[in-house]
C-alpha cells in the first residue's frame, strides 16, 4: 500500500467534514491532558482570536479538554467552523449531493473497488458495504461510507468530534456560529472532486485494516499536538500533478480562504475561536504559517 494510498484517507479524516444532526451533552467533568494544536493569534493593536486544529471523529473520553482551550473558547465571542454539521438543513442538502450517481470510471477503478469492498463486513454500524450497492453511489460518497465503517468498527463517531463538541457547547451557551465556508461550498467541492478525480479517489481506497491503522495513527497525531507527523503523514512529497491538483483543491486552496477571513476576524475586535480540521491549520501552506509570515504574533497554547 502506498503512501499515498493512506494519505487520502487522513485527509479525509483530518480536513473535510461529513454532515449529521446528532448533539450530545454527555462530557465528562476531568479534563483531558490533551496537547492538541491550539494558537493564539495578535495583531499589533493586540485584537486576537483563537485556531483549534480538530479531528472529525472521536469517543466522548476525550471531553473535556484541558483549561488553556476551553478558557480561550469561553472568552471567544463566536465560534467559527468549516460549516455547521449540526444544521440538519446542512446534512439534507449532503444527503441529496451523496445521492448522485455517476459512477463512470475504468473496468480497473471497478476491480479495485470490488477488492477493497471485499475486505468489510457485508453490513457495518448499518451501513452495506457490498460491491453491488457501493457501485450505485459516487465516488466521494463510497469513500465516506468506508471511513464511517471505519470508525464504527472502532467505536468512534463523526458526533463525537471536536467540531461537534464545539459546536454543542456553542448551541448551549448562545454562542453564535459563523460558517467559513458554509455546506453549499463544501457540496460543490464534492460534486467537483466526483466529476474531475473519481478514477483518483476510487483508486486510492483502503481496504478495512488499513484504514483502522490511519485513522487510530491521525486521531493519536492531533490528540498528541504532533504537528511534525501529520505533516510527514498528509502532505503530498512528489510532483505528481494528479495528485498536487487533489491538494490544491481539497486542502491549500481553502487554506488560503480561511486565512483571509481569519485576518478580518481579528481586525473585527471582537474574538473568534476558529475549529477547523487540523491539517487547516498546520504546515508551510497552513493558516498559522501564513498569518505568521504577515506579521501576526502566534502563541501556541
Amino acid at each position: 500500500m502506498s503512501r499515498s494510498f493512506k494519505k487520502l484517507l487522513l485527509l479525509s479524516i483530518l480536513f473535510f467534514l461529513l454532515a449529521g444532526c446528532s448533539i450530545n451533552s454527555k462530557y465528562g467533568n476531568t479534563p483531558s491532558d490533551h496537547k492538541l494544536i491550539a494558537y493564539k493569534v495578535e495583531n499589533e493593536r493586540g485584537q486576537h482570536l483563537y485556531v483549534l486544529g480538530t479531528i472529525h471523529a472521536g469517543e466522548v473520553e476525550r471531553y473535556p479538554f484541558r483549561e488553556e482551550i476551553e478558557s480561550a473558547f469561553d472568552e471567544s465571542d463566536y465560534l467559527a467552523v468549516e460549516y455547521d454539521v449540526t444544521s440538519t438543513e446542512n446534512a439534507v442538502m449532503d444527503m441529496k449531493a451523496n445521492a448522485i450517481k455517476d459512477l463512470n470510471v475504468s473496468e480497473d477503478a471497478l476491480t479495485y473497488l470490488k477488492k477493497v469492498s471485499d475486505t468489510y463486513p457485508e453490513t457495518v454500524g448499518g451501513l452495506t458495504m457490498s460491491y453491488d450497492n457501493l457501485i450505485n453511489y459516487n465516488a466521494y460518497t463510497i469513500q465516506s461510507l468506508m471511513l464511517t465503517a471505519t470508525l464504527s468498527k472502532l467505536g468512534h463517531s463523526l458526533t463525537y468530534g471536536i467540531d461537534y463538541y464545539f459546536l454543542d457547547k456553542a448551541k448551549h451557551e448562545n454562542k453564535e456560529i459563523v460558517e467559513m465556508e458554509g455546506a453549499k461550498f463544501h457540496v460543490d467541492l464534492m460534486q467537483e472532486f466526483n466529476k474531475s478525480y473519481t478514477e483518483f479517489l476510487l483508486k486510492n481506497l483502503l481496504p478495512l485494516q488499513d484504514s483502522v491503522s490511519s485513522y487510530e495513527k491521525a486521531s493519536q497525531f492531533v490528540l498528541e499536538g504532533d504537528i511534525e507527523s501529520i505533516i510527514d503523514a498528509t502532505y503530498p512529497k512528489n510532483d505528481n500533478n494528479r495528485e498536487q491538483g487533489y491538494y490544491e483543491a481539497f486542502l491549500f486552496d481553502r487554506n488560503d480562504r480561511m486565512t483571509e477571513l481569519a485576518k478580518e476576524y481579528i481586525a473585527s475586535g471582537d474574538t473568534y475561536f476558529i475549529a477547523v480540521g487540523a491539517g487547516h491549520v498546520i504546515g508551510e501552506r497552513g493558516i498559522i504559517h501564513q498569518l505568521e509570515q504577515q506579521g501576526y504574533k502566534i502563541t501556541r497554547l
